[in-house]
């Protein structure tokens, strides 16, 4: 099983690639030009990713992002992992994108946060 990482801290990207690797295929990403772009990376992995945890707070925004794994994968298990999980404007649009509350999980510490990412990603 494919899991893909989308975060602009390289730092985030290394720590969840350590601690899920025996789980999980990683492929990451931590720069997303466009949606062609983004669409042009998903259908280049060796393996298609069937779960992805995502950062809100990025250029394009996570919200954006998130529209655009839908659109390419509607059956896509889409987690957002951010720091501003519990910031009422910036949580209304992780909803309003689609995500529910629980798959919105708050970013404090990469390691001790792995199990709350795991129950939101079903696993």
């Amino acid at each position: 099983m494919c899991l893909l990482l989308i975060d602009d801290e390289l730092q985030v990207i290394g720590d969840l690639t350590r601690l899920l690797r025996d789980r999980f295929h990683i492929e990451a990403i931590s720069w997303i030009e466009n949606r062609e772009r983004l669409l042009a990376s998903l259908d280049a992995f060796e393996q298609p990713p069937t779960l992805v945890i995502l950062d809100f707070q990025m250029d394009p925004p996570g919200d954006e992002v998130y529209v655009w794994l839908k659109e390419w994968n509607p059956d896509l298990h889409v987690v957002f992992y951010t720091r501003f999980a519990d910031t009422p404007d910036r949580r209304l649009r992780m909803e309003r994108a689609g995500a529910g509350g629980a798959q919105i999980v708050e970013k404090r510490s990469t390691p001790r946060d792995v199990l709350k990412l795991l129950r939101a990603l079903g696993r």
